[in-house]
Protein backbone atom coordinates (compact mmCIF):
# COMPACT_ATOMS: atom_id res chain seq x y z
CA UNK A 1 0.00 0.00 0.00
CA UNK A 2 1.07 3.56 -1.20
CA UNK A 3 -0.32 7.30 -0.03
CA UNK A 4 -1.83 8.27 -3.62
CA UNK A 5 -3.99 11.07 -4.43
CA UNK A 6 -7.59 9.60 -6.11
CA UNK A 7 -10.36 11.70 -7.85
CA UNK A 8 -13.77 10.40 -8.01
CA UNK A 9 -15.35 12.29 -10.68
CA UNK A 10 -18.52 11.68 -12.30
CA UNK A 11 -18.81 9.58 -15.27
CA UNK A 12 -19.03 11.81 -18.67
CA UNK A 13 -22.01 10.70 -19.68
CA UNK A 14 -23.71 11.28 -16.56
CA UNK A 15 -25.56 14.63 -15.39
CA UNK A 16 -23.82 15.84 -11.75
CA UNK A 17 -26.26 14.56 -8.92
CA UNK A 18 -26.43 17.68 -6.65
CA UNK A 19 -26.47 16.21 -3.35
CA UNK A 20 -28.84 16.39 -0.87
CA UNK A 21 -26.15 16.23 2.05
CA UNK A 22 -23.61 18.97 1.75
CA UNK A 23 -21.30 17.20 4.12
CA UNK A 24 -21.00 14.17 1.33
CA UNK A 25 -18.53 16.52 -0.80
CA UNK A 26 -18.96 19.55 -2.40
CA UNK A 27 -21.03 20.30 -4.99
CA UNK A 28 -18.92 20.91 -8.07
CA UNK A 29 -15.34 21.25 -6.78
CA UNK A 30 -12.13 22.28 -8.98
CA UNK A 31 -11.09 19.77 -11.69
CA UNK A 32 -14.63 17.87 -12.07
CA UNK A 33 -13.89 15.73 -9.34
CA UNK A 34 -17.03 15.02 -6.72
CA UNK A 35 -13.95 14.39 -4.04
CA UNK A 36 -10.91 14.65 -4.31
CA UNK A 37 -8.96 12.30 -1.63
CA UNK A 38 -5.68 12.17 -0.04
CA UNK A 39 -5.11 8.62 0.76
CA UNK A 40 -2.24 8.28 3.44
CA UNK A 41 -1.92 4.17 3.97
CA UNK A 42 -3.33 2.74 0.30
CA UNK A 43 -6.68 3.07 1.77
CA UNK A 44 -9.96 4.79 2.83
CA UNK A 45 -13.30 4.31 3.04
CA UNK A 46 -15.18 7.76 1.16
CA UNK A 47 -18.95 8.51 1.84
CA UNK A 48 -20.25 10.26 -1.35
CA UNK A 49 -23.69 9.94 -3.14
CA UNK A 50 -24.78 6.94 -5.42
CA UNK A 51 -24.15 7.08 -8.97
CA UNK A 52 -21.71 6.45 -11.42
CA UNK A 53 -18.45 7.16 -11.15
CA UNK A 54 -14.91 7.09 -12.82
CA UNK A 55 -11.99 6.83 -10.19
CA UNK A 56 -8.62 8.13 -10.52
CA UNK A 57 -5.71 7.79 -8.56
CA UNK A 58 -1.75 9.80 -9.27
CA UNK A 59 1.17 9.77 -7.19
CA UNK A 60 3.47 12.36 -9.10
CA UNK A 61 5.40 12.44 -12.31
CA UNK A 62 7.62 9.40 -11.21
CA UNK A 63 4.11 6.84 -11.65
CA UNK A 64 1.74 6.10 -14.03
CA UNK A 65 -1.48 7.11 -13.18
CA UNK A 66 -5.00 4.41 -12.87
CA UNK A 67 -8.31 4.99 -13.67
CA UNK A 68 -11.64 2.08 -12.52
CA UNK A 69 -14.54 3.82 -14.88
CA UNK A 70 -17.76 3.40 -14.34
CA UNK A 71 -17.81 2.41 -11.07
CA UNK A 72 -21.66 2.49 -9.99
CA UNK A 73 -22.95 3.39 -6.24
CA UNK A 74 -26.03 2.24 -5.19
CA UNK A 75 -27.48 4.29 -1.91
CA UNK A 76 -26.86 2.29 1.07
CA UNK A 77 -24.47 0.14 -0.36
CA UNK A 78 -20.26 0.10 -0.64
CA UNK A 79 -18.46 -0.29 -4.02
CA UNK A 80 -14.79 -1.26 -3.40
CA UNK A 81 -12.28 -0.22 -5.71
CA UNK A 82 -9.04 -1.15 -5.99
CA UNK A 83 -6.09 0.91 -7.93
CA UNK A 84 -2.88 0.28 -8.87
CA UNK A 85 0.33 2.64 -9.00
CA UNK A 86 2.96 1.27 -10.93
CA UNK A 87 6.60 3.19 -11.20
CA UNK A 88 7.28 4.50 -14.40
CA UNK A 89 11.23 5.22 -13.66
CA UNK A 90 13.45 5.29 -10.76
CA UNK A 91 15.63 7.91 -9.20
CA UNK A 92 17.85 5.92 -7.37
CA UNK A 93 20.84 8.21 -5.62
CA UNK A 94 18.16 11.14 -6.03
CA UNK A 95 16.17 12.52 -3.39
CA UNK A 96 12.90 14.65 -4.28
CA UNK A 97 12.19 18.21 -2.44
CA UNK A 98 9.83 20.66 -2.22
CA UNK A 99 11.87 24.17 -0.37
CA UNK A 100 8.72 26.25 -0.71
CA UNK A 101 5.51 25.44 0.91
CA UNK A 102 3.20 27.03 3.22
CA UNK A 103 -0.01 25.81 5.49
CA UNK A 104 -1.89 27.50 8.59
CA UNK A 105 1.12 29.44 9.98
CA UNK A 106 1.07 31.45 7.29
CA UNK A 107 -1.40 34.35 7.17
CA UNK A 108 -2.17 33.09 3.52
CA UNK A 109 -2.16 29.69 4.13
CA UNK A 110 -5.62 27.74 3.15
CA UNK A 111 -5.00 24.29 5.19
CA UNK A 112 -4.11 22.55 8.00
CA UNK A 113 -0.58 21.78 8.63
CA UNK A 114 -2.03 18.03 9.12
CA UNK A 115 -3.33 18.40 5.53
CA UNK A 116 -0.10 20.20 3.83
CA UNK A 117 1.75 16.56 5.08
CA UNK A 118 -0.85 14.93 2.99
CA UNK A 119 -0.23 16.24 0.13
CA UNK A 120 3.14 16.42 0.61
CA UNK A 121 3.39 12.31 0.58
CA UNK A 122 0.89 11.51 -1.63
CA UNK A 123 2.81 13.58 -3.90
CA UNK A 124 5.76 11.83 -3.37
CA UNK A 125 8.01 14.58 -2.16
CA UNK A 126 10.44 13.24 -0.09
CA UNK A 127 11.46 16.28 1.57
CA UNK A 128 9.44 18.94 2.35
CA UNK A 129 10.17 22.66 3.66
CA UNK A 130 7.63 24.25 5.56
CA UNK A 131 8.70 28.23 4.27
CA UNK A 132 5.56 29.65 6.53
CA UNK A 133 5.48 34.28 6.03
CA UNK A 134 7.71 35.50 8.60
CA UNK A 135 6.95 32.25 10.83
CA UNK A 136 9.50 29.20 11.49
CA UNK A 137 6.87 27.04 12.00
CA UNK A 138 7.97 22.84 13.12
CA UNK A 139 5.66 20.62 10.92
CA UNK A 140 7.97 17.79 12.35
CA UNK A 141 5.70 16.32 15.18
CA UNK A 142 2.68 16.43 13.47
CA UNK A 143 4.26 14.52 10.89
CA UNK A 144 5.62 12.23 13.46
CA UNK A 145 1.95 11.56 14.83
CA UNK A 146 0.46 10.90 10.93
CA UNK A 147 3.59 8.70 11.10
CA UNK A 148 4.81 9.73 7.61
CA UNK A 149 8.41 8.81 8.45
CA UNK A 150 8.55 5.67 6.11
CA UNK A 151 7.69 8.55 3.17
CA UNK A 152 9.04 12.05 3.94
CA UNK A 153 10.76 14.32 6.39
CA UNK A 154 9.89 17.71 7.19
CA UNK A 155 12.46 20.27 7.49
CA UNK A 156 11.36 23.89 9.33
CA UNK A 157 12.24 26.77 7.52
CA UNK A 158 10.76 30.61 6.86
CA UNK A 159 9.56 32.63 4.09
CA UNK A 160 11.09 35.94 5.26
CA UNK A 161 8.46 38.84 3.18
CA UNK A 162 10.09 42.48 3.68
CA UNK A 163 7.40 44.60 1.07
CA UNK A 164 10.21 46.47 -0.69
CA UNK A 165 13.28 43.49 -0.97
CA UNK A 166 11.73 40.58 -1.86
CA UNK A 167 10.51 37.53 -0.22
CA UNK A 168 13.51 35.18 1.04
CA UNK A 169 13.34 31.84 2.19
CA UNK A 170 15.84 30.18 4.61
CA UNK A 171 16.37 26.53 5.19
CA UNK A 172 17.04 24.13 7.86
CA UNK A 173 16.50 26.79 10.17
CA UNK A 174 16.24 26.49 13.95
CA UNK A 175 13.04 27.41 16.02
CA UNK A 176 12.94 28.99 18.74
CA UNK A 177 9.78 27.86 21.13
CA UNK A 178 10.62 31.04 23.20
CA UNK A 179 10.36 33.61 20.58
CA UNK A 180 7.81 35.55 18.97
CA UNK A 181 6.86 33.36 15.45
CA UNK A 182 9.74 30.53 16.07
CA UNK A 183 12.12 33.54 16.46
CA UNK A 184 11.70 34.65 12.43
CA UNK A 185 13.63 37.72 11.37
CA UNK A 186 12.19 40.97 12.21
CA UNK A 187 12.51 42.57 9.14
CA UNK A 188 10.80 45.89 10.14
CA UNK A 189 12.80 46.36 12.94
CA UNK A 190 15.36 48.47 11.20
CA UNK A 191 16.08 50.06 7.52
CA UNK A 192 19.17 47.63 6.30
CA UNK A 193 20.12 47.40 2.76
CA UNK A 194 19.43 43.80 0.90
CA UNK A 195 23.30 43.11 1.65
CA UNK A 196 22.21 44.04 5.30
CA UNK A 197 19.10 42.08 5.72
CA UNK A 198 20.68 39.07 4.32
CA UNK A 199 23.29 39.05 6.95
CA UNK A 200 20.59 39.34 9.13
CA UNK A 201 18.81 36.78 8.15
CA UNK A 202 21.91 34.40 9.03
CA UNK A 203 22.02 35.49 12.18
CA UNK A 204 21.61 32.76 15.04
CA UNK A 205 21.01 30.01 12.27
CA UNK A 206 23.33 27.07 11.35
CA UNK A 207 26.35 27.82 9.41
CA UNK A 208 24.33 24.97 6.90
CA UNK A 209 21.41 27.43 6.54
CA UNK A 210 20.96 28.43 2.69
CA UNK A 211 19.31 31.39 1.67
CA UNK A 212 17.34 31.25 -1.66
CA UNK A 213 15.31 34.28 -3.54
CA UNK A 214 12.01 33.37 -4.38
CA UNK A 215 9.93 34.03 -7.33
CA UNK A 216 12.45 36.52 -8.41
CA UNK A 217 10.85 38.16 -10.99
CA UNK A 218 7.07 38.83 -8.94
CA UNK A 219 7.82 39.45 -4.91
CA UNK A 220 11.22 39.04 -5.52
CA UNK A 221 14.85 40.49 -5.13
CA UNK A 222 15.44 40.58 -9.11
CA UNK A 223 12.35 42.65 -9.80
CA UNK A 224 13.17 45.16 -7.05
CA UNK A 225 16.50 45.41 -7.81
CA UNK A 226 15.84 45.37 -11.76
CA UNK A 227 18.35 43.01 -12.34
CA UNK A 228 19.82 43.19 -15.92
CA UNK A 229 20.77 39.78 -16.66
CA UNK A 230 22.23 40.71 -20.06
CA UNK A 231 25.33 42.44 -18.24
CA UNK A 232 24.80 40.96 -14.86
CA UNK A 233 24.04 44.05 -12.99
CA UNK A 234 21.63 44.88 -10.84
CA UNK A 235 19.79 48.98 -11.73
CA UNK A 236 19.30 49.32 -8.07
CA UNK A 237 22.39 47.83 -6.20
CA UNK A 238 21.05 49.03 -2.73
CA UNK A 239 18.46 46.24 -3.10
CA UNK A 240 20.32 43.19 -4.51
CA UNK A 241 23.23 40.80 -2.80
CA UNK A 242 25.06 38.04 -4.09
CA UNK A 243 24.88 36.88 -0.72
CA UNK A 244 22.19 34.02 -1.44
CA UNK A 245 22.87 30.21 -1.97
CA UNK A 246 19.81 29.26 -4.56
CA UNK A 247 16.71 30.78 -6.22
CA UNK A 248 13.94 29.68 -8.01
CA UNK A 249 13.87 29.36 -11.26
CA UNK A 250 10.36 27.61 -11.55
CA UNK A 251 7.65 28.49 -9.30
CA UNK A 252 4.49 26.13 -9.50
CA UNK A 253 2.78 26.80 -12.64
CA UNK A 254 4.84 30.25 -13.77
CA UNK A 255 6.24 28.89 -17.06
CA UNK A 256 6.14 32.59 -18.27
CA UNK A 257 8.91 33.41 -15.70
CA UNK A 258 11.08 30.39 -15.87
CA UNK A 259 13.08 31.11 -18.97
CA UNK A 260 13.94 34.65 -17.89
CA UNK A 261 14.74 33.34 -14.17
CA UNK A 262 16.90 30.83 -15.88
CA UNK A 263 19.07 33.95 -17.61
CA UNK A 264 19.30 35.40 -14.59
CA UNK A 265 21.03 32.29 -13.36
CA UNK A 266 23.60 32.11 -16.13
CA UNK A 267 24.57 35.47 -15.89
CA UNK A 268 25.56 34.63 -12.14
CA UNK A 269 27.03 31.50 -13.12
CA UNK A 270 28.86 33.15 -15.95
CA UNK A 271 30.65 35.58 -13.40
CA UNK A 272 31.51 32.61 -11.53
CA UNK A 273 29.30 33.05 -8.71
CA UNK A 274 27.93 29.22 -8.10
CA UNK A 275 24.07 29.66 -7.45
CA UNK A 276 21.66 27.10 -7.43
CA UNK A 277 18.38 27.25 -9.41
CA UNK A 278 15.17 25.22 -7.32
CA UNK A 279 12.06 24.11 -8.11
CA UNK A 280 9.18 24.93 -5.77
CA UNK A 281 5.56 24.96 -5.78
CA UNK A 282 4.54 27.39 -3.65
CA UNK A 283 1.49 25.81 -2.78
CA UNK A 284 -0.98 27.43 -0.25
CA UNK A 285 -3.83 25.53 -0.82
CA UNK A 286 -5.23 21.53 -1.22
CA UNK A 287 -5.66 21.22 -5.13
CA UNK A 288 -2.18 23.00 -6.18
CA UNK A 289 -0.23 20.59 -4.60
CA UNK A 290 3.03 20.29 -3.27
CA UNK A 291 5.76 19.20 -5.49
CA UNK A 292 4.40 20.17 -8.57
CA UNK A 293 7.29 22.46 -8.76
CA UNK A 294 10.12 19.95 -7.61
CA UNK A 295 13.63 19.93 -7.25
CA UNK A 296 15.49 16.65 -7.21
CA UNK A 297 18.71 16.61 -5.67
CA UNK A 298 22.00 13.77 -5.74
CA UNK A 299 22.23 12.33 -2.23
CA UNK A 300 23.70 9.13 -2.95
CA UNK A 301 20.61 7.80 -1.16
CA UNK A 302 19.66 4.53 -2.86
CA UNK A 303 16.32 4.80 -1.05
CA UNK A 304 14.33 6.88 1.50
CA UNK A 305 15.46 4.76 4.39
CA UNK A 306 19.03 5.40 3.43
CA UNK A 307 18.95 9.35 3.46
CA UNK A 308 20.23 11.62 5.80
CA UNK A 309 18.64 14.59 5.95
CA UNK A 310 21.93 16.83 6.12
CA UNK A 311 23.17 14.89 2.89
CA UNK A 312 20.44 16.58 0.88
CA UNK A 313 21.40 20.21 1.70
CA UNK A 314 25.07 19.94 1.52
CA UNK A 315 24.68 18.53 -1.71
CA UNK A 316 21.90 20.65 -2.76
CA UNK A 317 24.62 23.68 -2.10
CA UNK A 318 26.91 22.12 -4.05
CA UNK A 319 24.63 22.09 -7.28
CA UNK A 320 23.50 18.37 -7.58
CA UNK A 321 20.39 19.56 -8.19
CA UNK A 322 17.39 18.69 -11.41
CA UNK A 323 14.64 21.39 -11.41
CA UNK A 324 11.24 19.95 -12.98
CA UNK A 325 7.59 20.48 -13.17
CA UNK A 326 7.67 16.61 -14.58
CA UNK A 327 10.45 15.01 -16.95
CA UNK A 328 13.79 13.61 -14.79
CA UNK A 329 16.50 15.13 -17.12
CA UNK A 330 20.14 13.94 -16.28
CA UNK A 331 23.50 14.61 -18.21
CA UNK A 332 27.03 14.11 -18.03
CA UNK A 333 30.27 15.18 -19.73
CA UNK A 334 33.19 12.68 -20.11
CA UNK A 335 36.78 13.47 -20.89
CA UNK A 336 39.27 11.16 -21.53
CA UNK A 337 37.84 9.34 -18.56
CA UNK A 338 37.11 12.08 -16.40
CA UNK A 339 33.02 12.10 -15.74
CA UNK A 340 31.72 14.77 -14.53
CA UNK A 341 27.80 14.87 -13.65
CA UNK A 342 25.72 17.70 -12.49
CA UNK A 343 26.82 19.92 -9.96
CA UNK A 344 30.64 18.65 -11.07
CA UNK A 345 33.60 20.84 -12.65
CA UNK A 346 35.12 19.17 -16.15
CA UNK A 347 38.03 20.92 -17.37
CA UNK A 348 38.57 19.79 -20.68
CA UNK A 349 39.14 20.79 -24.99
CA UNK A 350 36.02 18.55 -25.63
CA UNK A 351 33.55 16.63 -24.19
CA UNK A 352 31.00 14.28 -24.95
CA UNK A 353 27.79 14.43 -22.86
CA UNK A 354 25.22 12.04 -22.03
CA UNK A 355 21.75 12.78 -21.40
CA UNK A 356 18.72 11.04 -20.36
CA UNK A 357 15.11 11.67 -20.15
CA UNK A 358 12.35 10.02 -17.97
CA UNK A 359 8.96 10.36 -18.20
CA UNK A 360 5.42 9.03 -17.37
CA UNK A 361 3.98 7.39 -20.51
CA UNK A 362 0.84 10.60 -19.97
CA UNK A 363 3.10 12.94 -20.24
CA UNK A 364 4.43 13.92 -23.86
CA UNK A 365 8.43 14.92 -24.14
CA UNK A 366 8.98 16.51 -27.55
CA UNK A 367 12.21 18.09 -27.45
CA UNK A 368 15.50 18.60 -25.42
CA UNK A 369 17.37 22.00 -25.60
CA UNK A 370 21.31 22.71 -24.53
CA UNK A 371 22.32 25.71 -23.31
CA UNK A 372 25.75 26.74 -23.09
CA UNK A 373 27.26 30.47 -21.53
CA UNK A 374 25.08 33.35 -21.81
CA UNK A 375 21.95 30.22 -21.39
CA UNK A 376 22.84 30.99 -25.64
CA UNK A 377 20.91 27.42 -26.81
CA UNK A 378 23.60 25.37 -28.49
CA UNK A 379 21.39 22.23 -29.56
CA UNK A 380 17.67 21.04 -30.40
CA UNK A 381 16.94 17.26 -29.52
Amino acid sequence: PIPALVHIAFAAEFEDPQPRDRRLGESRPRGGARKAVWVLDGSMEVPIPAGIYDVTAHRGPRYEMDTVAGVELVSGETAAVSLVLEEAYTTPGYTSGDLHTHASPSIDGELTVEERLATVVVGDVQVQVSTDHDHIADYRPMAEAMDLGDWMASVPGDEISPELRGHHNIYPAVPDPDLPNGGSPRWWAAQLTTSELHAFFREGQPDALLLQINHGLDTGMFAASNYDPTDGTPGDPDFYSSDFDTMEILNSGDFDEAEQLRDILCAHLDQGLRKVGTGVSDSHSRLSGAGYGRTYVQTGAATFDDLEVEDFFSNLAAGRAIVTSGPFATLEAEYEGDVAAIGDTLIALQATLRMEVLAPSWMTIEEVRLFGPGCELLETY
